[in-house]
């Protein structure tokens, strides 16, 4: 049986090893988290993540405004705390996710998506995804697979954190929005399962 700062310190290794492919944002912790620019909304999404850090987050706000920052500084803060919980830019998610839906020719073994095994393995597992609007929904099987993901972690209380430089709502018609970028039904798990951090 492996003693705390055993497991603590594995826990340290892996997150090491998934930031490599993060190198900017590596060090990033709530704890020692300080608004960097002059960003509106910064300080207190700080304050929130450090409040709340275990609850689902929608992080928008323009480009080089700290989101993608303040959802690494929360997986690893969650990741810490021996939680399983999942990173993933949003090509990566979609495309680790088509190939998990593949059926390999010869019945070949199945591709494990990390990702899967959050969502039906985990009591509380965690979802992290970076800029959710590179995922547009261009085709009915990737709004599908999108919605499929999304209301699995609501149906099972799992959490999710995702990023986004467009909000889920504009109060302009004339803005581009999470709705029109994802779909409607997409957007409405997205509205049910996080609260929305405006930056």
């Amino acid at each position: 049986m492996k003693c705390e700062c055993a497991k603590k310190q594995f826990r340290q290794d892996r997150i090491r090893v998934i930031l490599e492919e993060w190198k900017k944002y590596r060090d990033a912790e709530l704890e020692t988290f300080a608004p960097y620019r002059d960003v509106p909304g910064q300080a207190d999404a700080i304050r929130e993540l450090r409040q709340k850090s275990y609850d689902s987050y929608l992080i928008t706000g323009g480009y080089s405004s700290g989101k993608t920052h303040l959802m690494i500084a929360q997986y690893r803060f969650i990741a810490l705390a021996g939680i399983k919980c999942v990173l993933r830019s949003a090509r990566d998610a979609i495309e680790e996710l088509r190939k998990a839906d593949l059926v390999e020719p010869g019945g070949g073994e199945r591709f494990e998506s990390q990702i899967l095994q959050v969502l039906n393995g985990a009591e509380n597992g965690h979802v992290f995804i970076d800029d959710i609007d590179k995922a547009p929904a261009r085709t009915g099987f990737r709004q599908e697979m999108l919605f499929d993901l999304f209301d699995t972690i609501m149906r099972r209380e799992l959490k999710l954190t995702v990023t986004s430089n467009y909000p889920l709502k504009s109060d302009d018609p004339r803005l581009q929005d999470l709705r029109g970028i994802l779909g409607e039904s997409v957007a409405a798990r997205i509205h049910r399962i996080c609260k929305e951090i405006k930056l």
